[in-house]
């Protein structure tokens, strides 16, 4: 994995160590490992190597180590709230964090983004991340001995405005805490470097050009105290030859056994040969988690552990090769349901025991799965393969299940439309057969959208049009006017009476005039421009053309005006302005009666204007009314 990741890591220098004593693993420092290499909606990343890398040396080291890869921002704060109460209660003297991922900064503070993190933006950004200062303050609760290492990789798009992607040069850094920053590619040498007992910060970064720290940085106090000199357990004690610690320590030794050693730990918990007694503990009965180290299990060996626990009902908080909190709770789960030590770590026999489990339930359930599928739905029918669904919905047979139930289902919805088909056909063959527009229309009241519709609708309009026409006739008839007959007609161009109804037009025209004079007859009663202009077309060069195109001219001249919207203040002034011309428009009051309208057309002709009575913006121009 390349060294230029992007990665924030921080971790935890102890207070206070005792001169020359390392403290066993667990018994005094804690580290936590997050590394988020892949993202639900950013692009992932590949760098977390970097941090995986310095699981080994930090356990070996003396720390307890948590992992978790790929983590959300809820757990994130549930690892730090977790490490916080383990400080406060456990009094642990060192804790190291290292983090791996994105990061965004803004005038509300640094951020830490989760695995679910999306593209960072004011209103969302607490809801997907963590805040640097929350990780600050758990590794302050140490203070004096806490390490704050950021290696800053930014974020892979441009977040949204108020935002900025990486962390800011200047982090403010609480007391007791030291912060290191710089390449991320220089991290391995410094850590190799300060895992060394009795090596400063100041000097594990020397040779490291890239690297600063700020905060507390003690000049003198190492981060691992430099150990003191051995003790030759074949050396002849100082004690007197009659001192009971040595007694019981030579019994011990003399049974060396486990319990034999506990017993003289239990006996002098301060004992000159405590450490002896400790180192032989673990030499009969080695500790699990070396154990488990020893194995060098890959990311997927792990992977495969969790599918396994998985499979058993254990609760590993994901399948992502990392064995964090959620993994070994997981472990300990399963240990204690098959009789084993509750360590929560593994030994090559585990793994094995666990893997058969796993198999025997995978093979136990697909045969449930056979049996009920052959209890079930290998039969076809329908109530079968749903029920065989109900249970298992992503079973073995789960799609064969859903195939059959769709093939069931559209044999069934043909056959129902093929039986509507049947109801339709007989039914419009009974219509037909009486051929009645009773008939007809059951049919349709029945079957609105039926194969035949079209056909009943027409053959009802077939059998009463007879009987409309002799109605609109004697309508017609009784009313004997130009405009029933051409109602007839529109209705009926070729009814019965069609004819008849032409030749009575003529005879009404002729004796009215003719046709010119019922053309300006109904343009006149409808008094629209429309109509007038109907009558020109018609009759340009008839008797009333010129009063036709002065009533449209005057018609279209009301409606401009009217389109002005005169307000009353305005036709006051027009009222003012004729009077003072010399055309009285009767009352100045705003209303215009027909003098004020005979006193515009006498305006608007005196100025060249069309003469209509009506005001239009040229005659507002001319008469210098501002409107």
């Amino acid at each position: 994995m390349t060294m230029q990741s992007r990665w924030l890591l921080s971790m935890a220098l102890p207070l206070l160590a005792l001169p020359g004593l390392a403290q066993p693993a667990g018994a005094g420092g804690l580290a936590l490992i997050i590394a988020n290499e892949g993202h639900a909606h950013l692009d992932d990343n590949d760098a977390a190597g970097i941090l995986l890398s310095l699981e080994a040396d930090l356990a070996a080291a003396g720390f307890e180590v948590e992992m978790a890869a790929d983590a959300t921002a809820g757990t994130l704060l549930e690892l730090l709230s977790g490490a916080a109460e383990r400080l406060e209660e456990e009094q642990l003297e060192r804790i190291v964090i290292l983090h791996g991922g994105y990061a965004v900064h803004g005038a509300g503070g640094n951020w830490l983004l989760g695995s679910d993190a999306r593209r960072p933006t004011l209103a969302n950004v607490d809801a997907g991340s963590v805040r640097l200062d929350t990780l600050l303050t758990v590794a302050g609760l140490v203070q004096g001995g806490a390490l704050v290492a950021l290696a800053d990789l930014g974020l892979p798009e441009r977040p949204a405005a108020g935002l900025s992607a990486g962390l800011p040069d200047a982090v403010t850094v609480p007391q007791g805490v030291s912060l290191l920053r710089g390449d991320p590619a220089d991290y391995p040498a410094f850590f190799a470097a300060l895992l060394e007992p009795g090596t400063t910060l100041r000097a594990a970064a020397t040779e490291l050009e890239s690297l600063r720290i700020d905060g507390f940085d003690p000049p003198y106090l190492p981060f691992l105290p430099a150990p003191l000199a051995e003790v030759d357990p074949d050396a002849e004690p100082e004690a007197p030859e009659a001192d009971p610690d040595l007694a019981a320590w030579e019994a011990a030794e003399a049974e060396d056994s486990a319990e034999a050693y506990r017993g003289y730990l239990a006996a002098y918990p301060e004992g000159a040969f405590t450490e002896a007694a400790r180192a032989a503990i673990d030499r009969l009965e080695p500790d699990p988690e070396a154990v488990e180290a020893a194995l060098g299990l890959s990311r997927d060996a792990r992977r495969a552990i969790q599918r396994d626990l998985t499979e058993l009902g254990q609760n590993t908080r994901g399948i992502d090769g990392i064995f964090g909190p959620g993994t070994r709770n997981a472990i300990r789960q399963w240990q204690a349901g098959a009789g084993l030590p509750e360590t929560g770590f593994l030994d090559a026999t585990q793994i094995a025991l666990l893997a058969d489990a796993a198999a025997e339930s995978v093979a136990a359930r697909e045969r449930a799965d056979r049996a009920f599928w052959t209890a079930t739905g290998e039969a076809g029918d329908e109530a079968g393969l749903r029920a065989y669904l109900a249970r298992y919905p992503q079973g073995l047979f789960a799609d064969v299940a859903r195939a059959r139930i769709a093939a069931i289902e559209e044999a069934r919805e043909q056959e129902r439309a093929e039986a509507e088909r049947r109801r339709d056909r007989a039914a419009w063959d009974t219509a037909s057969r009486r051929d009645t527009t009773q008939a007809y229309r059951a049919y349709l009241a029945e079957f609105p959208r039926g194969e035949f519709a079209a056909l009943a609708q027409d053959r009802i309009d077939a059998i009463e049009r007879p009987a409309r026409d002799e109605r609109a006739w004697q309508t017609a008839r009784a009313e004997d006017s130009i405009a029933a007959y051409r109602a007839y007609l529109a209705d009926f161009p070729d009814g019965a009476h069609a004819a008849r109804a032409r030749a009575r037009i003529a005879a009404l025209e002729e004796a009215a005039g003719g046709p010119e004079a019922e053309a300006w007859a109904r343009a006149e009663q409808q008094d629209t421009a429309d109509a007038y202009r109907a009558y020109l077309e018609r009759h340009p060069e008839g008797p009333n053309a010129e009063t036709a195109r002065a009533r449209i001219a005057q018609i279209e001249a009301r409606a401009n005006e009217s389109d002005l919207g005169l307000p009353g203040i305005a036709r006051v002034l027009i009222q003012q302005r004729l009077a003072a011309e010399g055309f009285d428009p009767g009352r100045t009051d705003g209303q215009f009666t027909d003098r004020t309208r005979s006193a515009i057309a006498a305006f608007q002709e005196a100025r060249g204007l069309p003469s209509t009575g009506y005001v239009d913006q040229r005659t507002l121009v001319a008469l210098a009314v501002p409107f």
